[in-house]
């Protein structure tokens, strides 16, 4: 049975591990904010993501983000390459103090970094590295922190995973491209290769947020708190919308753009809400026969549709009533406008409070900015004149939720 400290860690874990989803097609941004994220949480001087040699290629392990940065002069130490080698002994997460007389504490002693934890990231028989936490400023319930480090580690180590071999693929292509530019080698030969290439990673990272779904529901399955398990099966459909559009884009042609109205009538098509599934019709309606939109903005805007359709699903028609949420897709010069509305019952001021302090919608204001756009919410009742009296209506979210993203020349 959690207690309340238990569980606000558990959730802050979990919520890291989203935000860390969010940014999988920024290997650089991905592992700098899990350094950053988890020293603020578990209270370490220093956190190191270090890469294993065998996954890199390379002579010796590399340490691909340290925070705070001004401790950059750490990650040349001979001392944190010994801890890498020596963490290959590992397979769970453990806590070592310099004071012990064991190879792992002498290098901590000489490093003067006090009580550490080292976190091995393996997922299968594979070592994708180690999450080094140097210097512990705070050794209460580290039980709780080793326990939750060590069911979550292997899901870091997916994520992780991921960022290494986009950050592996985009170097690698990089890298052929210039070659085969001053070789003058045959083009169409090159851009097919990379259009394999570029299709396998999205195969890839799609089945690999498959295995982290898979692994979510299981562990909501077995939890008895009811708030860990909603918490659980909300991000299971966030990482879908994900995994949908990198299985749009190994599915189609164009391996940079991603048909964004296809992709809402799938996601809708797709997403499952309890017994609401037959009662409530999503329809998705665009004056437009395709709008072509590249990855960059895809899953943000996959995870946002998500967030906001849930929303309107939830709060719309409670207690299994049927109708209707219409969700449209429009195109200006420079912008898009996605609008998605309901005939429901509206919200109470309270529930419309609870929506605007909600993870969810936190998520939505994050991810809009990263798009360069905004969103509003707005709660009206509609009043209509029949035959023989006034009737009246009310919708949730009134006119409706409006997103509104700016674009290049998209």
């Amino acid at each position: 049975m959690y207690n309340h400290e238990d569980l606000a860690f558990t959730i802050l874990m979990n919520n890291l591990i989203e935000k860390i989803l969010a940014l999988s097609g920024d290997p650089a941004s991905c592992v700098q904010f899990t350094a950053e994220s988890l020293r603020e949480l578990i209270c370490a001087r220093t956190v190191l993501v270090i890469e294993c040699s065998s996954l890199s290629a390379k002579d010796q392990h590399e340490v691909v983000s340290i925070f705070p940065t001004r401790r950059t002069e750490l990650a040349q130490r001979k001392e944190i390459q010994r801890l890498a080698e020596l963490s290959h002994t590992l397979n769970s997460v453990c806590l070592k103090t310099p004071d012990e007389s064991e190879p792992i504490s002498e290098q901590l002693k000489l490093l003067d970094a006090g009580p550490s934890i080292l976190a091995p990231l393996i997922t299968g028989n594979e070592r994708i590295g180690l999450l080094l936490l140097l210097g512990l400023m705070d050794t209460n319930n580290l039980t709780n922190v080793i326990e939750t480090l060590n069911n979550l580690s292997r899901i870091l180590a997916l994520i992780l995973r991921n960022a290494f071999l986009y950050q592996k693929m985009e170097e690698e292509v990089e890298s052929r491209t210039k070659e085969l530019l001053e070789k003058n080698i045959v083009l169409e030969k090159t851009l097919r290769e990379r259009e394999l290439m570029l299709k396998e990673i999205h195969h890839r990272v799609k089945n690999n947020l498959q295995i982290i779904n898979s692994l979510l529901y299981l562990q909501a399955s077995n939890s008895s708190d009811p708030h860990l398990k909603e918490a659980l099966e909300k991000l299971q459909h966030r990482i879908y919308s994900m995994a949908l559009v990198h299985e749009q884009m190994y599915q189609s042609e164009d391996l940079e753009l991603i048909d964004i109205i296809d992709y809402t009538k799938r996601l809708c098509e797709s997403l499952e809400f309890d017994n609401f599934t037959n009662t409530i019709d999503i329809q998705v309606h665009s004056d437009l026969a395709i709008l072509m939109l590249p990855i960059t903005y895809s899953v943000p805007l996959g995870i946002i549709l998500n967030e906001l359709i849930t929303n309107a699903v939830k709060y719309a028609y409670p207690n299994n009533g049927g109708g209707i949420i219409s969700i449209g897709i429009q195109k200006t010069d420079k912008s898009v406008i996605i609008v998605i509305e309901d005939g429901g019952i509206g919200i109470s001021q309270t529930i419309h409070e609870d929506i605007h302090t909600s993870l969810g919608l936190s998520l939505v204001k994050n991810l809009a900015e990263q798009i360069h756009g905004t969103f509003t919410i707005e709660n009206k009742s509609l009043i209509k004149a029949g035959k023989k009296a006034l009737l009246q209506q009310l919708y949730f979210l009134g006119s409706s939720v409006h997103l509104w993203k700016k674009l290049y020349q998209y």
